[in-house]
C-alpha cells in the first residue's frame, strides 16, 4: 500500500511531522498511546476525532464525528471500531463526505511463530449524520467527482475498470429514526466488539413461534470464536430471536402477518443481450401488491459482476416507487429478501435485506415504512456490514 497522506480539500490546517505543529496546525497528532487526542478539521462546523493510538501498529483508531457548533461527538455507526488509519483523511466538495482509510492490522499467533495480519479497506462516511455509508478494499486511490461521488481508481495492471461509490443509500438512511442498529443472531461477527451491544433492555428481539412472529425484549449470549481462514477472532450474539433491534422505539407488539417466503428471493437482473432488466418479486400485504425489482448492467470483464446494481420498491399499478438499494458495483453478489412484515404497527410492509456488494461481505438494512419521507414508500433504519472474506 502506498504511504497515506492527508490530502486538503477545503481544510484549514496542515498536517506535518508526527508532534511537531506549525502555526497553520489545528491538529494535534500524538506519538505515544493514549496520550493526546488526534482532532482533524474537515470544515467550518465538523472535525474527526481518533482518540487512541498505536505506537506498534502506527495507527490511531475509534475515529468520531465532532460537530464544533455544540461541542458534540459523535460515534461513527456502522464502522468497527477495531480498523486503524493511517490518517489518509479526504473531503468531497460539498464538505458533506469524508473517505478515510480503514485498515486491519494485527498480529496472529501462528504454529510458526507470530504473523502480521493486514486488509487495507477505505471507507465513506456522512459526516453530518456520523454514519458509514459504505467500504471496500482499496488503498484509498481514488478521487471526487464534481457531484461530491468518490471515484475510486482502477487498480494498476489490472482489467478493472474504475467505478463510482456515491451518496445516493443516504437518502434512505437515517440514524435518527425508530431504530438505532441491527444485528443478525447467531453469526460469527469479524468486525464486532462487546462494547457495541447495549444491554437486554435495549434489544428487541424478532422471534418466530409456532408459526407466528412476535417482536419483544431480547436475552442474549456471546459466543466467541476464530475464522478458520484468517485467524480473525468473531463474536456471535447467540438468542432465540432471528433479528436483535438496538434501541427499537414503539414497535408493533401485536402479533406480526409476515410475507410468506419460502425461500429468500435473490433479487438477481435477468440477462438479456449484456443488459439487465428487472427480474421482479412480487408479494401481497393487505389489499395491495407490492414489487421488488433488480436493475444493473453486466460488467464487461467479469460477467458475473453489476454495475450500476438497483432494487426499486414499488406499489403495483401506481406511481409510487422508490429505489432502496443503489451500489455502483457488485461482485459476485446480488440483494436477498430477508423479512417482510409490519414491524412498526402502521399496517403497512417493512422489509429486511441482504445487500453486500461482495460475495465475501453481508449488509443488513432494515427498512420501515412509518418513517418514510414524504414521496417514499420506506426509510432505512439500519444497516449493519461484516466482511467473511479470506
Amino acid at each position: 500500500m502506498r504511504k497515506a497522506v492527508i490530502i486538503l480539500i477545503s481544510l484549514a490546517f496542515i498536517i506535518s511531522s508526527c508532534g511537531q505543529a506549525t502555526k497553520e496546525q489545528t491538529a494535534t497528532i500524538s506519538c505515544s498511546a493514549g496520550t493526546k487526542d488526534t482532532l482533524i478539521k474537515l470544515s467550518k462546523n465538523y472535525g474527526i476525532l481518533f482518540p487512541k493510538y498505536d505506537e506498534e501498529l502506527e495507527l490511531w483508531y475509534e475515529p468520531h464525528i465532532v460537530d464544533f457548533r455544540n461541542s458534540d461527538t459523535l460515534k461513527i455507526k456502522n464502522l468497527p471500531c477495531e480498523n486503524g488509519s493511517e490518517l489518509y483523511i479526504n473531503v468531497s466538495p460539498d464538505e458533506k463526505f469524508v473517505v478515510i482509510d480503514h485498515i486491519i492490522k494485527r498480529y496472529v499467533e501462528m504454529p510458526e511463530g507470530r504473523e502480521l495480519y493486514e486488509n487495507y479497506k477505505c471507507a465513506l462516511i456522512d459526516i453530518e449524520n456520523a454514519v458509514s455509508l459504505d467500504s471496500w478494499q482499496s488503498d484509498c486511490g481514488g478521487e471526487w467527482n464534481e457531484s461530491s461521488n468518490w471515484i475510486v481508481a482502477p487498480i494498476e495492471n489490472e482489467n478493472q475498470e474504475e467505478f463510482i461509490y456515491s451518496q445516493s443509500n443516504s437518502n434512505n438512511y437515517d440514524p435518527s429514526g425508530r431504530i438505532e442498529g441491527v444485528f443478525e443472531s447467531n453469526l460469527g461477527y469479524r468486525e464486532m466488539k462487546r462494547s457495541e451491544i447495549p444491554d437486554s433492555a435495549g434489544l428487541t428481539g424478532l422471534f418466530y413461534e409456532n408459526g407466528k412472529y412476535y417482536l419483544r425484549q431480547a436475552q442474549i449470549s456471546f459466543s466467541e470464536g476464530m475464522s478458520e481462514c484468517t485467524g480473525d477472532e468473531t463474536l456471535s450474539l447467540v438468542s432465540d430471536a432471528e433479528f436483535l433491534f438496538v434501541n427499537f422505539k414503539n414497535y408493533n407488539k401485536s402479533e406480526i402477518q409476515p410475507v410468506h417466503l419460502e425461500k429468500k428471493p435473490l433479487l438477481i437482473p435477468k440477462n438479456i443481450d449484456n443488459s439487465y432488466v428487472g427480474e421482479k418479486f412480487i408479494f401481497d400485504f393487505g389489499n395491495k401488491q407490492y414489487e421488488l425489482e433488480a436493475f444493473g448492467e453486466k460488467d464487461s470483464i467479469r460477467s458475473s459482476d453489476i454495475n450500476n446494481y438497483s432494487v426499486v420498491y414499488s406499489i403495483k399499478g401506481t406511481a409510487n416507487k422508490q429505489t432502496i438499494v443503489n451500489i455502483p458495483k457488485t461482485e459476485d453478489a446480488v440483494t436477498q429478501v430477508l423479512f417482510i412484515g409490519d414491524l412498526d404497527g402502521d399496517g403497512h410492509p417493512d422489509i429486511i435485506l441482504n445487500a453486500p456488494d461482495n460475495y465475501e461481505n453481508h449488509n443488513i438494512m432494515v427498512f420501515l415504512s412509518s418513517t418514510a419521507k414524504k414521496g417514499n414508500l420506506l426509510r432505512g433504519e439500519a444497516m449493519k456490514f461484516d466482511w467473511f472474506d479470506c
